[in-house]
């Protein structure tokens, strides 16, 4: 019969000091990649509000989410351009393209929705697209 032994393992110090040092450059390079992309956010809001770029407004809108309170998506987008129906809104951008079905140029923009499946405007982002605006 075999009988095992259990033992600690244990790092020397020097090395547990040289991961604790790893760890601490990680969180630090994750916190400020963090902050990065909300002054990214910010910068893209205020120029879009400004300048109704694309460029802004696609940035904007890769960093919405589904179930993003409604406050904060309009801090930053600002006044919508245009609402068929409420809790439907169309901000419109700089960008144009041309549409065979409207047979003319049409602005691509965002469309946001906070409209549930039975059509109850909430309080929180249900939809949104980034493209041609158009009925």
């Amino acid at each position: 019969m075999i009988i095992y032994e259990k033992k600690d393992f244990v790092l020397p110090f020097h090395q547990v000091d040289s991961l604790l040092k790893i760890a601490a450059i990680i969180c630090v390079f994750f916190l400020l990649s963090c902050e990065n992309v909300n002054q990214s956010v910010e910068y893209h809001s205020e120029n879009y509000k400004k300048t109704r770029s694309y460029e802004s407004l696609s940035a904007i809108s890769n960093y919405l989410e589904i179930g993003s309170p409604r406050h904060k998506v309009e801090g930053l987008l600002g006044e919508f351009d245009y609402s068929p129906i409420d809790g439907l809104y169309y901000y419109s951008s700089n960008k144009t393209e041309y549409s065979d079905e409207q047979e003319r140029e049409v602005p691509v923009g965002l469309v946001v929705d906070y409209r549930n499946e039975i059509d109850e405007i909430t309080d929180v982002l249900q939809r949104y697209d980034l493209g041609v605006i158009g009925e």
